[in-house]
């Protein structure tokens, strides 16, 4: 969100970033999903984070300590001065298994996953 005055300085400003895409099929041998934005990416590799959610039962509990390292890094890292946005999802895939309805939960073909997002 940009704040009114702000709007027509920011309005000539493009940027343009490509991910990497990749994709393939999950199997019963997947347990979890993380997305992360550039924020958590910049500061943790892929196995610190998949290390951190496997630790928890609850993927909310997972993403808040992916984004809380995060968030603790960029200050380490930089004195305080900056930080990037810091936003982490993870998702327990659980193939053949329906968990209980919550607000947070999806129902799919074929088992259940859950979704927190932080």
């Amino acid at each position: 969100a940009v704040a009114g005055g702000d709007q027509q300085r920011y309005r000539s400003v493009r940027m343009h970033f490509k991910s990497p895409v990749t994709e393939r099929d999950l199997t019963p041998k997947d347990r979890l999903i993380i997305l992360g934005s550039d924020g958590v990416w910049d500061r943790l590799s892929n196995q610190e984070a998949v290390d951190i959610a496997a630790r928890h039962r609850d993927p909310a509990a997972a993403a808040r300590e992916i984004s809380s390292v995060a968030v603790q890094r960029w200050h380490q890292q930089t004195q305080g001065q900056m930080s990037d946005d810091v936003t982490a999802v993870v998702m327990h895939l659980e193939f053949g298994v329906t968990p209980p309805p919550t607000r947070a939960s999806s129902r799919g073909a074929g088992g259940g996953t859950t979704i927190a997002v932080v």
